[in-house]
């Protein structure tokens, strides 16, 4: 009996803790993870971006149409340095997500001084011509309004 007891010891003591490969297995998932989550947390920031982007250039669409539906001028106000916007005849000041860094707006001639550029939408369709840009970091995002047909398109 005493040899039985022995034998059950010396294997309950082997089969305590992880084996090599276990060991192994669960660092190679876990480097995996780390290399991965880097990527999932810079698209989240680019993911924000875009839609920000998008969300500006359905707005400047809206403008658009009611410059036509109505037959009168409609103009949205960019406040480049508290990155928001406004359209004419509200009193509505909208902000830009938190994931906008910067506002850029060319041409130069749309801005004011105190970094406010205004963008015309005519009753004929025509629009003032411009590239507003918002930035994270590196990463841009360009908003186009053509002057001859004032269609707003985002660029990715």
């Amino acid at each position: 009996m005493p040899r039985f007891e022995q034998r059950l010891d010396r294997c309950r003591r082997s089969e305590a803790g992880f084996t090599m490969i276990e060991t192994m297995v669960v660092l190679a998932v876990m480097a995996m993870t780390f290399a991965i989550a880097p990527a999932i947390v810079s698209g989240l920031s680019g993911g924000r971006l875009r839609a920000a982007a998008d969300d500006l250039a359905a707005e400047l669409r809206g403008a658009r149409g009611q410059a036509l539906r109505r037959n009168t001028p409609i103009e949205m106000t960019l406040d480049v340095a508290k990155r928001g916007y406004s359209l004419s005849g509200t009193d509505r000041f909208r902000s830009l997500p938190e994931v906008v860094d910067a506002v850029e707006v060319t041409p130069a001639a749309l801005l004011q001084p105190g970094g406010i550029a205004r963008v015309r939408f005519l009753p004929d369709g025509t629009a003032d011509q411009a590239r507003i840009s918002l930035r994270h970091g590196t990463t841009t995002r360009v908003i186009a309004v053509d002057w001859l047909t004032g269609r707003v398109r985002a660029d990715d």
